[in-house]
């Protein structure tokens, strides 16, 4: 059995909705993902990935916020507008806390995207500087 068949499955239902399926594809390359440019041929030495869901917050494209609950004992990142790096790490419990913020849409998988989430939420109100 091919490594990739439910990502060729994947990919075939995309080519029934466009043309250009493989603009909704990227392949790992040197631990960055990277956009596909041209049809995947999903060799069996390569990672590929649907590219992930993002919102739009203000003109910022942003990774879409975690929507389900996570695994016990699963590492999550959420905004905390407060600290310095716009979030703080976490370990889902299930807690009332970890339900909150998921219901809030404040949970992320890395902290890159927390962190991207929280300054585009900032865009709305932070004060620009004029050079004054």
């Amino acid at each position: 059995m091919n490594i990739h068949a439910d990502l060729i499955q994947q990919y075939a239902d995309d080519w029934k909705e466009t043309y250009k399926p493989w603009e909704r594809w990227q392949w790992l390359d040197c631990g960055q993902w990277v956009d596909a440019t041209n049809p995947l041929l999903f060799n069996l030495t390569c990672k590929y990935r649907r590219k992930p869901k993002t919102i739009n917050i203000n003109g910022f494209e942003v990774p879409e916020p975690v929507r389900t609950p996570l695994k016990d004992g699963e590492e999550y990142f959420y905004l905390e507008l407060l600290d310095s790096s716009l979030y703080k790490r976490a370990l889902w419990l299930g807690y009332k806390m970890d339900i909150n913020r998921l219901n809030l849409g404040l949970c992320h998988l890395n902290s890159e995207s927390a962190a991207l989430h929280a300054k585009a939420l900032l865009s709305f109100t932070q004060v620009k500087d004029n050079g004054v």
